[in-house]
């Protein structure tokens, strides 16, 4: 029969509800200890991840100082070696060889690195003259990737040339 009453009864829980829900409470409270566990691992991995990308960036750092270091040491050897291949007074007569009468230099700037970059500025009173000696200057065997650069043609010529050093006679 039923009840219609305004309060509704409650039915007394059986032996097998009890348990279920003991069972239920009992996960519950596994599975919390198992996420704590994983929460505190995971924090653990990830503090070794920023570790271990420390290490590797300082490791990268070092050996690219290693890396710049070599290849300041192969600069420096080869600056060594073509300051004996090619002192400046060598040069100087070179070009004093390849010069006009009137063509003069004014300033001479030798860049010793992986080659011997040259950098003159030079006057000459008739542009013929400056002409005749760039000329001389790309035929020559001794220098290569003769540029020349801003010139003044009104008056007495003025001109800056760049040009690099291969040796004489090479």
């Amino acid at each position: 029969m039923r009840d219609f009453s305004s309060r509704p009864r409650r039915r007394p829980a059986t032996g097998a509800e009890k348990v279920v829900v003991g069972l239920a409470g009992a996960m519950l409270l596994v599975s919390a200890a198992f996420a704590l566990t994983a929460w505190r691992e995971g924090r653990s991995v990830h503090a070794r991840v920023q570790q271990a990308r420390a290490e590797s960036q300082a490791a990268l750092t070092r050996a690219q100082s290693f890396e710049t270091r070599r290849d300041a040491g192969q600069v420096l050897a080869a600056q060594a070696l073509l300051t004996a291949d090619a002192p400046p007074a060598r040069v100087v007569s070179e070009l004093a060889r390849l010069m006009p009468g009137d063509v003069r230099l004014d300033d001479l700037r030798l860049v010793y690195g992986s080659r011997l970059q040259v950098e003159m500025r030079v006057s000459a009173r008739v542009v013929g003259s400056y002409d005749l000696f760039l000329d001389r200057l790309e035929r020559s065997p001794s220098f290569t990737d003769v540029l020349p650069g801003d010139e003044n043609r009104e008056g007495e010529l003025r001109a800056l040339v760049r040009a690099v050093w291969r040796g004489p006679g090479a």
